[in-house]
């Protein structure tokens, strides 16, 4: 995923009148620090980055999770996704990201900033009430995936925290009307529906002020 993120930044042809500003979600932060340390030419390509729900720290729910979930990780491949062997669950493990942040320097240059989300009992989707209980026992304000404090960037401006659970904040299963998709948000993601698009014109808005 680092490697990807880096084509990606590669492949804007022109960077003399735009800005680039990264918003990468969930995991996605997590690979753009890998991308950081592994490709540190990157952070010139780059004005701002803004972590959204962002797996900094590691997820406590990587060692909470049961093993038949684990195997499934491990042996069954999304169709659109190359088969790993539970790397990318590895790399959310809380112990993986510390070793990583311990020597981790983040890069001068582009801005950077951290957007997290907290939410009670009444507004998580029915998918993940159990891995907000799981969470909540461990005495932190949480998303349903990632507590408060595991979300921040080092050194970022904290933007706020969003009320929301994890997956409301940037994935719109609520707005695919196909049939599983409608099952899905009906039978597991019922908190969904979230002002996304607002959400991101705020974040933009926010720093393109602060340059």
């Amino acid at each position: 995923n680092a490697r990807r993120l880096r084509d990606h930044l590669q492949a804007v042809e022109d960077k003399s009148t735009t800005h680039t500003i990264l918003i990468p979600m969930s995991k996605g932060a997590a690979d753009t620090l890998e991308m950081l340390k592994l490709y540190p030419e990157t952070a010139k390509q780059l004005d701002a980055i803004v972590s959204l729900v962002g797996c900094v720290c590691g997820s406590p729910l990587k060692n909470l999770a049961p093993n038949w979930l684990k195997w499934a990780e491990r042996a069954i491949a999304l169709p659109s996704c190359e088969r790993f062997c539970g790397d990318a669950v590895v790399s959310l493990d809380p112990k993986t990201r510390s070793d990583f942040l311990q020597h981790f320097e983040m890069p001068q240059g582009p801005k950077v900033y951290s957007l997290a989300a907290v939410v009670g009992e009444e507004g998580i989707s029915k998918g993940m009430m159990a891995s907000f209980h799981a969470l909540s026992r461990l005495g932190g304000l949480n998303d349903g995936q990632m507590l408060l404090g595991d979300q921040i960037l080092p050194g970022a401006t904290f933007l706020g925290a969003l009320k929301c659970d994890h997956i409301a904040t940037a994935m719109p299963f609520n707005r695919n009307r196909g049939f599983m998709a409608r099952f899905i948000t009906r039978r597991f993601l019922n908190h969904n529906a979230f002002a996304r698009e607002i959400m991101l014109e705020a974040i933009v808005r926010q720093v393109l002020e602060d340059m």
